[in-house]
C-alpha cells in the first residue's frame, strides 16, 4: 500500500509558507507603509517666514538669505539664488511624510548616509540672525530613490526616519545661482554685432520685429549656411545664462582674446557683453544702457559692474566665430 507521508509534508510546508507570507505582509502593512504623518507638521505654516537657510556638508557651509525681495547666496558675493531650487528644496521638507522608522543608534548612521562624512545638515530660519533658534533643523542622509525617500532625523532626535520625497539640495554655491544674468524677449532684438577678438565685426539686423534676422554686407559670391544659425544667436542672448562669478579685478580683459557683442532692441535698449578666457574659464562682463529712463529692460538685467561672471564654453566659441564661418559659396 502506498504511503501519503510525502503529499502531508509538502501540504505542512505549503502551509507554513503560506502563513509566512501572511504574517510578513500583515507587518509590512503595519509598519512598512506609508502613515501620512508629516514628518515636520508644523513646517507648511511657517514656510513664507523663512528667510534664510543655511547648509552645512563636509565642512562646507551655504548661507541663502532673502533681501531685497529676491535670494542671496552669502559666499558668492550675495549674486541672486535660484528661487525655483531654494522652494523646492523648503516644499519637499514641509510636504515629507514618515514612511518607515529607522535606528536611532549613531553607530549605524554611516548606513542611512547620517554620519557626520555623508549627512546634510539644513537650517531653516525665520530671522537673517544665525545665532538665533532656528524654525527647523534636521540632517538628510542618503536618498532611497527606488521608494522616492530620503533617510532623516531631527537635529535633537536621534530616531531617524525614511520619508517620502528626495531632500537633496545642491552642495556647491555654483548650483544655486541664478544662472539667468539677463533675459531680453528675442522678438525685441533689432540687431546684433557681433566682435571676435582679432578678427572683423559683422552684424544681424531687421527693420521691423516680424521680420527676419538678416546678415549684413555678405560678400559677392556667397550666402549664409543657414538662416537657424542666425536665430541661434538670437535665441542665446534671450536668457544668457553663467555658471559663476568673481570680482572683475581678477580677470585681465585684454584685447587680444577679447569678443565683444552689442544687442540693439527696438525699445531703445543696447546691451554689451564682453567675453574672454581666463584660467579656463570664460569671464563676460555685461552693460545695459536705455534711451528711456523707465525701461523695463532693467528688471530683468542683474548684472553688475564690480563683477566678472562665466559662461559656457560654447557661447565664447560662438561670438569669436569669424564671419567666413556662417558662410558658404553661393550656388
Amino acid at each position: 500500500m502506498k504511503t501519503r507521508l510525502p503529499s502531508l509534508s509538502l501540504f505542512v510546508v505549503g502551509v507554513i509558507i503560506l502563513t509566512a507570507i501572511l504574517l510578513y505582509l500583515d507587518y509590512r502593512s503595519t509598519h512598512h507603509t506609508q502613515t501620512n504623518d508629516l514628518m515636520f507638521p508644523k513646517l507648511e505654516a511657517q514656510m513664507d517666514e523663512i528667510n534664510h537657510i543655511r547648509l552645512q556638508h563636509q565642512g562646507h557651509v551655504f548661507n541663502l538669505r532673502y533681501r531685497d525681495n529676491h535670494w542671496q547666496i552669502d559666499e558668492k558675493l550675495h549674486q541672486r539664488a535660484d528661487n525655483a531650487k531654494i522652494r523646492a528644496l523648503v516644499l519637499a521638507i514641509a510636504k515629507a511624510k514618515k514612511l518607515e522608522p529607522k535606528t536611532s543608534d549613531e553607530t549605524r548612521y554611516q548606513y542611512l548616509g547620517l554620519d557626520p562624512a555623508n549627512v546634510i545638515d539644513i537650517s531653516l530660519y525665520a530671522d537673517s540672525d544665525s545665532n538665533k533658534t532656528p524654525l527647523l533643523q534636521l540632517h538628510a542622509g542618503y536618498l532611497m530613490e527606488p521608494l522616492g525617500g530620503t533617510y532623516v532625523r531631527l537635529h535633537d532626535d536621534p530616531q531617524s526616519w525614511l520619508v517620502s520625497g528626495l531632500i537633496a539640495p545642491p552642495l556647491t554655491n555654483e548650483d544655486w545661482l541664478d544662472s539667468a544674468l539677463f533675459t531680453i524677449d528675442k522678438d525685441q532684438i533689432k540687431s546684433i554685432r557681433i566682435q571676435p577678438s582679432n578678427k572683423k565685426a559683422y552684424v544681424f539686423s531687421r527693420a521691423k520685429p516680424e521680420d527676419r534676422l538678416m546678415l549684413e554686407n555678405i560678400p559677392a559670391g556667397k550666402q549664409v549656411r543657414s538662416s537657424y544659425e542666425i536665430e541661434y544667436y538670437a535665441s542665446l542672448f534671450e536668457t544668457f545664462q553663467i555658471t559663476d562669478i568673481i570680482p572683475k579685478t581678477k580677470i585681465l580683459f585684454l584685447p587680444s582674446t577679447l569678443a565683444q557683442v552689442t544687442i540693439q532692441t527696438f525699445a531703445g535698449d543696447t546691451y554689451t557683453v564682453k567675453i574672454t578666457h581666463s584660467n579656463d574659464k570664460k569671464w563676460s562682463t555685461a552693460t545695459l544702457s536705455s534711451s528711456d529712463k523707465s525701461s523695463k529692460a532693467k528688471q530683468t538685467f542683474f548684472a553688475s559692474d564690480n563683477y566678472a561672471y562665466a559662461v559656457p564654453d560654447n557661447v565664447y566659441a560662438l561670438v569669436n566665430r569669424s564671419m567666413d564661418e556662417l558662410l558658404t559659396a553661393k550656388e
